[in-house]
C-alpha cells in the first residue's frame, strides 16, 4: 500500500496512535530502595545523639521547637 495525502486522510485515527504502554517506562525501574536509606540515615542520627550526650527529653523538646513548632 503507498500514502499519499489522499489515502492518509481516509485512514481511521487508530492507524496513528501507539498504544501508551510502548513509550512508558515502568517505575519501578527507577525506584530507589527509599527505605534502606532512611533507615540507615536514622540509625546515623540516633548513633550520634547518643555519643553526643543529648538526652532524649532535651532531644524530643528540640523536635518539637524545631521541627513541628510547638
Amino acid at each position: 500500500m503507498v500514502l499519499t495525502a489522499d489515502s492518509i486522510r481516509q485512514l481511521p485515527l487508530i492507524a496513528y496512535t501507539k498504544p501508551l504502554a510502548a513509550y512508558t517506562v515502568p517505575l519501578t525501574a527507577y525506584r530507589l530502595p527509599l527505605t534502606a536509606y532512611t533507615d540507615r540515615s536514622l540509625a546515623q542520627a540516633w548513633r550520634g545523639l547518643r555519643r553526643s550526650g543529648i538526652s532524649l527529653d532535651l532531644y524530643r523538646d528540640l523536635y518539637r521547637d524545631l521541627i513541628i513548632g510547638i
